[in-house]
């Protein structure tokens, strides 16, 4: 049985890929307005962790998250990457060890380069193709590190082959991670914002498979 579903996403806007990240609506209300300066990582269930990253386009009010996963070794997973800074990484080796870098999908490469200097001695993992894409050499997702055999599990998600995501499912909170396949913004402050989500991504309430997503699914 699944407990917590947290998520990552973006979607098109203008030409371009917009970056968006959300998680759990309980968990997410007093987090929507943090500044810069205000990135502890934040306890979501047992041995996860995420950091709220900021982040306001053509006066739409998303955000970007990364996911902290400790491993029972003490060793972490660093789902997601970001703009890190000298703080930001200090507060994340405090949670725990860091040991792999990943991203899930061909579309979460807007920070590649910037989460692979912040954090350089890492296997940095990714989907197939995402090298390319990103211009950041990475090492593939599946197989899963054997290290994590029993407590994180690696699911690729088969029908969206031009995003290749991959899910996470955190055997021991039963959580599970996602990235573009589900949104769920929380609480949205903005009527714009509403408005957008509503009508062009065609989201009731924030929530559920945006339609672009639907387009790209291929079976």
């Amino acid at each position: 049985m699944m407990k917590f579903l947290l998520f990552t996403a973006m979607t098109p806007l203008a030409g371009g890929l917009i970056k968006l990240n959300a998680r759990d609506r309980s968990r997410t209300a007093g987090n929507q307005n943090m500044s810069k300066e205000e990135k502890s990582p934040l306890a979501v269930a047992e041995n996860i962790w995420v950091i709220k990253y900021p982040l306001t386009l053509l006066g739409l009010e998303f955000g970007r998250t990364v996911t902290l996963v400790r491993l029972a070794s003490g060793e972490m997973v660093i789902h997601s990457t970001a703009p890190f800074t000298a703080s930001d990484i200090a507060a994340i080796r405090r949670v725990g060890e860091p040991a792999w870098l990943l991203d899930a999908t061909l579309f979460h490469d807007s920070f590649a380069q910037e989460g692979q200097r912040a954090f350089s001695e890492l296997p940095y993992l990714a989907p197939q193709g995402f090298s390319k894409v990103s211009a950041v050499n990475t090492s593939p997702l599946v197989p899963a590190p054997a290290e994590w055999v029993g407590e994180l599990d690696v699911l690729p998600l088969a029908g969206m082959p031009k995003c290749r995501e991959h899910l996470f499912f955190h055997r021991p909170s039963r959580t599970l991670i996602v990235c573009d396949c589900l949104f769920n913004f929380g609480k949205m402050p903005s009527k714009w914002t509403r408005f957008f989500l509503r009508n062009v991504m065609r989201l009731r309430d924030g929530i559920g498979m945006s339609a672009f997503f639907r387009f790209l699914i291929r079976d």
